[in-house]
Order: structure tokens, then sequence, then C-alpha cells
């Protein structure tokens, strides 16, 4: 492993202690490659979180399946989907850095995509807030996590760009997704669209997890949850906005008339 010191802005110090270059022959940064690395990401985002995006389709479903059951307890479906990417997030993030991040791409593509296949032979409305709900936000947080910040590791002149880019498969994704689920709804069943989006994370994970390679590490840290960043009023003031801008982002999506 080459020892070459990667240069962190002043601001970025109090989560990178020191940064190498995973490999000597690692590809440089804003290169070819590195917008290979960009395109994987935002195709990785776009099945994962557009699954999330589309969710309102399969809630429409789920009502006339369930008509006894309250549209707010259906919701907590499509809730712990995205909500689970973000909390399990912390332990994806550890992952990441104890391990090889494709293998945990590749894993988290697998386990969202059974999340899905299993939903599809579910027949309660718990059942589905299990696994369509909180086992898809767990694994789908393995590939959340690489798919943000691989962009910012692998550019550097056009960083704000891929990252934009790859954040936007995310909301392309729910763009074409909701209607492709809602015409497989309408000619197959909401249990066939559960199997075959299932299968489509899975061979997107299969496909484009290679990419997902480091190009930097940082040391091992003792601590899972560093709270030492919350003694930056920029991070603190991030994160208080966060949870009321994701509240007024996502209520519309799942409580849009049809």
């Amino acid at each position: 492993m080459s020892e070459r010191s990667l240069t962190i802005n002043e601001s970025d110090k109090y989560v990178f202690e020191k940064a190498v270059i995973t490999e000597d022959n690692v590809p440089a940064q804003d290169s070819l490659h590195a917008w290979i690395v960009v395109f994987g990401s935002f195709l990785l985002l776009m099945v994962t979180v557009g699954t999330t995006n589309s969710f309102g389709v399969y809630l429409q479903e789920y009502q006339t399946e369930f008509p006894s059951t309250p549209k707010s307890t259906l919701t907590w479906i499509g809730s712990l989907q995205f909500g689970g990417m973000c909390f399990f997030g912390v332990l994806a993030g550890v992952l990441v850095e104890r391990f090889d991040s494709r293998l945990v791409v590749f894993g988290g593509s697998i386990g969202a995509g059974a999340a899905l296949l299993i939903s599809s032979a579910c027949t309660s409305p718990v059942a589905l807030i299990i696994t369509q709900g909180v086992l898809f936000g767990a694994f789908g947080s393995c590939i959340l996590i690489p798919s943000i910040s691989m962009p910012s590791q692998w550019m550097e002149k056009y960083r704000a760009l891929a990252t934009g880019i790859a954040v936007a498969g995310g909301s392309i994704g729910g763009l074409w997704m909701s209607f492709a689920t809602r015409a497989m709804n309408m000619q197959l069943g909401y249990h066939w669209s559960l199997r075959i989006n299932g299968f489509m994370v899975i061979v997107a994970g299969c496909a484009f997890s290679p990419l997902m390679r480091k190009r930097v590490v940082v040391p091992k840290r003792d601590k899972i949850i560093d709270f030492g960043a919350l003694t930056n009023a920029k991070f603190v003031l991030l994160f208080v906005s966060s949870l009321f801008a994701a509240g007024g982002y996502y209520a519309p999506y799942y409580y849009m008339p049809p």
C-alpha cells in the first residue's frame, strides 16, 4: 500500500486524521475511470433510492389489498425503507471503513433484492413492514453510503458536479420506476412487481459493485460513532435542518392523491 498522503482541508481534519492512497497503480482523480465510478454510483442509487421514491405506487395497491389497515400504518413501509438506509448507514459506514467497499455493496445488493423477493410472498402489513421496510432499508444502506461517498474520492476538480450526478440517480430512478411499477402492477400484479424490482437491485449490484473501489483509506476508528463532529457548528446546523427537510420532502410521495 502506498503511503502517499492526501491533502485534506483544515475543516475536515476532525474526520480525516490521515488518508492514504489504497494502491500504487490507482487511477488519477478526474480521469475516465473516475467518471465510470460516478456512472456506477448513479445507476446503483437509481435502482435503490428509486425504489423508495416510487413506493407511493405500491401504497395504492396495499390500500386495496388491506382495506382495514389505516394508510398511516401502511406508509411505515416506505418510511422505514429510506429511514432504515439513513439509520443503518452508521453501521454501513463502519463496514465500508473496515472492509472492501465492493463487497459491502455486493452484499447489500443481494440482501436488499432478497428483501423485496421475500416481501412479494407476504400476506400481511406487518410482514411487509419488516421485509420491504426494515430489511430493504438495512441492506440498502450498504449501497447508499458507498455510492454517495465514492464520487468525492475519485473526483477533485468536478467533485460537486460528480456528487450531484450520482445523487440525481435516485430522483431519476423514482421518475421512471413509478411509471414502470404502475404498469407492472396493472399487468402482472404487485407481487410480480416486487420480484422484478428485487431482481433489478440484485443485477445492478452484481454489475456495478466492482466499480465501488475505495481510492483512499483512513485509519480505523476505535469508536463506531464519533460525537466529536457535534462540536462543529456547521455539522450541527446541517443535521438539524435535515430532520425538518426530510419530513417536508418525503411526505408528498406517500400522501399525494393518485
